[in-house]
């Protein structure tokens, strides 16, 4: 698939993830009458953005070997036909978004309010795919879940989830695009 092909609006996808984002505040406040906390203390921020980082390399470094199995690359083709092949900017447009949007909702209110498996099981009921080819990824999305809402309350806050979901999408959007040139 070339450059041209099929591609994600880019107001669109900032406008839904802060909506995302707006509504996660907005329960936090109705129900919890507090912020949603993007950091335990300045210490333990830093070690969320350092673990971020790595949880983003590592999921990222399973990410490029699923895609060497028929079922990966499969999956990979219909992600890469839903938001084809983003720029660098465009990439971090919908990386950083998503991150912040997601991270809110799912780490920041979810997990507080239901705890662990259930904020995970719904953040990859989330990532539900159009087609068969994604349900590895739909499962794929309720481990991670797992791994970031550890994240989230070891670290107490959702700072290093949001560094870890940036960067696997990120890295992951810009090499979908590379496969489609």
């Amino acid at each position: 698939m070339s450059r041209r092909g099929a591609r994600l609006p880019m107001g669109g996808v900032a406008v839904f993830y802060a909506a995302m984002a707006l509504i996660a505040v907005a329960i936090a406040h109705v129900t919890h009458h507090a912020p949603i906390r993007v950091a335990g203390s300045p210490a333990l921020a830093a070690a969320g953005i350092a673990l971020g980082v790595g949880l983003g390399l590592a999921v990222v470094g399973v990410s490029r070997a699923v895609t060497k199995t028929a079922w990966g690359d499969a999956m990979e083709r219909e992600l890469g036909a839903i938001v084809g092949a983003p720029t660098r900017g465009e990439a971090a447009l919908m990386a950083s978004a998503s991150a912040v949007g997601e991270e809110l909702l799912f780490r920041g209110v979810a997990l507080p309010a239901l705890g662990l498996i259930p904020s995970a099981l719904l953040f990859g009921a989330l990532h539900i795919g159009r087609s068969r080819a994604l349900l590895p990824w739909t499962a794929f999305a309720a481990v991670l879940g797992l791994a970031l809402g550890g994240l989230t309350l070891i670290t107490g806050g959702v700072l290093g989830a949001v560094v870890a979901h940036a960067t696997i999408n990120y890295l992951n959007l810009l090499a979908m695009a590379r496969g489609q040139q």
